[in-house]
């Protein structure tokens, strides 16, 4: 998958140890979803989905968000693109 989508693994593991935003998934209970600003990558937002299981982390899904989203989760105000 990393390969696929050309996401370097410091990069996944950079996002869960110093993320810039972390927020607990909506969906998924004890799941984590960790944001971090990908330089190289333009400045858009890795989110990585992961569970923290005694001393393992269990990455679930990786995602690197579009500019338009990364935009709206840093804006105060809402962003529509209708």
């Amino acid at each position: 998958m990393l390969i696929e989508r050309e996401i370097d693994r410091a990069w996944v593991e950079a996002t869960i140890r110093n993320p810039d935003w972390v927020e607990p998934d909506p969906k998924r209970p004890g799941v984590l979803r960790a944001f971090r600003k990908i330089p190289e990558r333009g400045g858009r937002s890795l989110r990585v989905a992961y569970v923290q299981t005694n001393n393992a982390t269990r990455v679930l899904t990786i995602f690197l968000r579009s500019e338009e989203h990364t935009s709206e989760l840093q804006s105060p105000y809402v962003i529509s693109y209708a």
